[in-house]
């Protein structure tokens, strides 16, 4: 739903519902187990409609298969200011994995974030449909700036036992 007054306040407004769906109906890929589902509520200048505010509820957010899926633990909310949105304490996590982002993203002022945690490798082979094997354990501290297009990724990463696949 959009909207948009151009008589009086010159600001828009976007809402956006939805409902928890497996990736693979959005993405077109063949991930059988990562979901998605969430509200978008944002108001902006018409002027600069890349510069508003509002929030993001994550009702669901899951990647990978079990028992290796990384998934919010509980509905976040993440805030959106000056149009970028605020990854502050979003972990996503599971028995043996554990990333906590912080920072934010944007359109506009693209990656300003940190990523840190440990991932085993094998709750991102559904996202990698031309691999047949992806293992090991990933500890991770890493920084992403710049445009969406091209950031740069600086930081450590020690990966333990890995081993790979591909068909």
């Amino acid at each position: 739903e959009l909207s948009v007054d151009f008589a009086k306040s010159y600001e828009g407004k976007l809402r956006f519902s939805q409902p928890v769906v497996k990736l693979k109906d959005l993405l077109g890929h063949n991930d059988e187990c990562s979901t998605i589902g969430g509200t978008l509520n944002y108001t902006f200048p018409v002027q600069r409609i890349l510069a508003g505010t509002g929030d993001l509820v994550m009702h669901s957010l899951a990647i990978g298969c079990s028992p290796y899926s990384l998934a919010a633990p509980q509905e976040s909310r993440l805030p959106i200011r000056g149009g970028a949105l605020q990854l502050k304490g979003l972990s996503l996590t599971t028995l043996e994995s554990s990333l906590d982002l912080d920072g934010e993203l944007g359109i506009a002022k693209g990656f300003n974030m940190s990523a840190r945690g440990r991932l085993e490798l094998s709750a991102l082979l559904p996202l990698l449909p031309s691999m047949d094997d992806l293992r090991g354990l990933l500890k991770t501290d890493v920084s992403l700036q710049g445009p969406l297009s091209l950031p740069s990724v600086t930081g450590t990463a020690q990966l333990t036992d890995g081993q790979f696949g591909v068909s």
